[in-house]
């Protein structure tokens, strides 16, 4: 068998479930531009033209040799060895980083103050339930270098090195997430590709930092989210806190939060694919305005934003602060009436650019 035999093998109408001769396609918002040719996926509007591994590539966020992998499984076909040959470092990578979420999930329950800050920081300055640390596989990276050459003893100096688990400096090796809260974060697979983290000491430079670009991880093209989880409305929020916060204090809906880049139309429509509407959760400042205004603009021609619903949030609240506010009936019905994108930018426009009271939000509400 030729090695891209099985894109030839596998119906790529399967991997999409729409038996329509044409669709709306998943890469650019129509209703009927995209259609499969030859068994490709093709959209005469924006050009796309995938094969089946492609596809999933795209879809899924993986890299070309794992959607191979992910399409012999698919055809209930054995791997063949040159793309296992391929594939087996990507699985060590992964292994390793599902293996580092356990081993600092540990690390938080360890009897040693700086164990026991981190763990205070999130029981007590972020009112987190053991259970929602548990279900987000919170964790802690202690700055212990007998810690650090453990890992290294074990999993490999160039795999993390690659990983950025580890970095090389004038003095040795190090670890940029020494002392922070670690937040592992998913693939559209459910698999960890890498790590966010929070510095604990106060200082508000590089406060939050994420793992390097990797072949695993690509922060442009990856949401923060619950793994596993889709229900309700997909609610795009500012940062990890809120994700997980807003999980724990209002689990109707699922949130999600881009990694410290602009919010993009990819970013939407990959929650579109989830839930039926997306409603974006933007904190009433002039940072959070300007950067949702940015948004609608470069994805007037990329996304249906009838799809999309946006919330003001009053006094400079974030999701979770004003869930504590206000009480989380109070929020569903901010997500229940959310406003579109027209009537957002009319409302930002006679503002002042900041929304400074609830009450005065109603006033805007139309």
């Amino acid at each position: 068998m030729k090695k891209y035999d099985i894109d030839e093998l596998v119906n790529i109408k399967m991997l999409i479930n729409n038996k329509n001769d044409s669709f709306g396609c998943e890469f650019h918002e129509d209703e009927s531009s995209a259609s499969i040719v030859d068994n490709h996926y093709k959209c005469t509007c924006c050009g796309v033209d995938l094969t089946p591994s492609q596809y999933i590539a795209q879809t899924k966020g993986i890299s070309r040799i794992e959607a191979l992998a992910y399409l012999y499984r698919v055809n209930k076909q054995s791997i063949p060895d040159w793309l296992l040959e391929q594939i087996r470092p990507n699985i060590k990578l992964l292994k390793i980083n599902s293996d580092l979420s356990k081993i600092c999930n540990k690390k938080l329950f360890d009897d040693t103050e700086s164990s026991n800050n981190a763990l205070k920081y999130l029981l007590e300055n972020r009112s987190l339930s053991l259970d929602t640390i548990e279900k987000f596989s919170l964790g802690f990276f202690p700055k212990d270098k007998n810690f650090l050459n453990d890992l290294i003893s074990k999993y490999g100096k160039n795999e993390l090195l690659e990983l950025g688990i580890i970095s090389e400096g004038e003095f040795g090796l190090y670890s940029m997430f020494a002392n922070r809260v670690i937040f592992p974060i998913s693939n559209n697979m459910g698999q960890f590709c890498g790590f966010g983290s929070r510095r604990l000491d106060g200082v508000k430079k590089n406060k939050y930092i994420n793992s390097q670009q990797s072949r695993l991880f690509n922060k442009s093209e990856l949401l923060y989210k619950e793994r596993g989880v889709s229900k309700g409305v997909g609610i795009i929020t500012e940062g990890y806190m809120d994700v997980i916060s807003c999980s724990q204090n209002e689990p109707n809906n699922s949130y999600y939060a881009a990694l410290g880049v602009a919010l993009s139309a990819k970013h939407v429509r990959d929650v579109l694919k989830k839930h039926e509407k997306a409603v974006i959760c933007t904190d009433a400042d002039n940072a959070g305005i300007e950067a949702t205004k940015k948004f609608i603009k470069e994805s007037l021609r990329n996304i249906d934003l009838n799809k999309v619903g946006f919330v003001l949030l009053p006094e400079k609240l974030d999701p979770d602060e004003f869930i504590n506010e206000y009480g989380r009936e109070k929020f569903q019905d901010l997500i229940n009436n959310s406003i579109n994108a027209r009537e957002f930018i009319s409302i930002v426009s006679n503002s002042n650019d900041e929304i400074s009271t609830l009450e005065s939000y109603d006033k805007f509400r139309i």
